[in-house]
C-alpha cells in the first residue's frame, strides 16, 4: 500500500506542475496587459498584442526555438 501512495503523490506532483505552469503563464500575461496599460496610447497596441499570446501557441514557439537551439 505504501507504494501505491507514492505514486499517486508522483502523479498529482506532475498533474499539478502541469497545471501550475499554464496558470503561472495566465498570471504573468494578466500582469504584462496591466503594465501595457500603463504606457503611451501609440505603443499599447503592439504591448497588448505580445501580451495576448495564448499558451498553447507560447508553448509551441517555445518548444520550436528550445528544439533548433539544441540541434
Amino acid at each position: 500500500m505504501k507504494i501505491t501512495g507514492v505514486f499517486m503523490g508522483m502523479f498529482l506532483l506532475f498533474a499539478l506542475t502541469a497545471c501550475t505552469t499554464e496558470q503561472m503563464y495566465s498570471s504573468l500575461q494578466d500582469s504584462a496587459r496591466d503594465d501595457c496599460n500603463k504606457i503611451s496610447e501609440t505603443d499599447r497596441a503592439a504591448c497588448l498584442k505580445r501580451a495576448s499570446v495564448g499558451y498553447d501557441n507560447y508553448k509551441a514557439q517555445r518548444d520550436k526555438t528550445t528544439g533548433a537551439a539544441q540541434n
